[in-house]
């Protein structure tokens, strides 16, 4: 068995080898959050300070997943802000990793991964729509390939290459 060569629960003690050190102070620090990696993203960024705090306002207010589900307008009268400085600020955060970090809904986060992998072409860009989403899952694949004048084995590839995709940005935002 794989098991076999390491010694049992027994058989070491901490005066065996003069090198053990301590296990805790010689493991690896976990990783970062997710709120961690974009804070450290936005601070070490040469924005201007007023584009870093809009963008923590957007990063605040993504859910345990990595969507945001607020509206722009809401959070941009949070900081005071004009839609255009929201939606600058969006883009940046959208920009960060992990890929579809900030995206609003399923096909935003797709189209966003598709960018970041420079595969996002028309069919897909069409196929990542809340409609076309809906008639992928109820399986309506020949009837999509009408509605969009392309082969049922176009659509398939296509679908090849979402399958690839991560539906949620982050497992746990904390």
């Amino acid at each position: 068995l794989w098991g076999d060569g390491l010694p049992s629960s027994g058989s070491y003690s901490s005066g065996d080898r003069e090198d053990d050190g301590d296990f805790w102070s010689n493991s690896p620090a976990p990783p970062p959050s997710v709120d961690e990696q974009l804070e450290t993203e936005i601070a070490t960024s040469s924005l201007p300070e007023r584009m870093k705090e809009t963008a923590r306002i957007i990063i605040d207010n993504l859910d345990e997943h990595g969507f945001l589900r607020s509206h722009l307008a809401d959070l941009a009268m949070l900081c005071d802000a004009d839609m255009e400085e929201m939606e600058q600020a969006l883009l940046l955060v959208q920009s960060f990793d992990p890929p579809g970090i900030a995206a609003r809904d399923l096909g935003e986060c797709m189209r966003l991964q598709l960018i970041r992998k420079n595969q996002l072409s028309p069919l897909l860009e069409k196929l990542t729509q809340p409609d076309m989403l809906e008639q992928i899952a109820a399986n309506h694949i020949p009837r999509i390939a009408s509605e969009l004048g392309v082969t049922p084995d176009e659509i398939n590839e296509a679908l090849g290459i979402l399958r690839k995709l991560d539906p949620v940005p982050v497992a746990s935002k904390a």
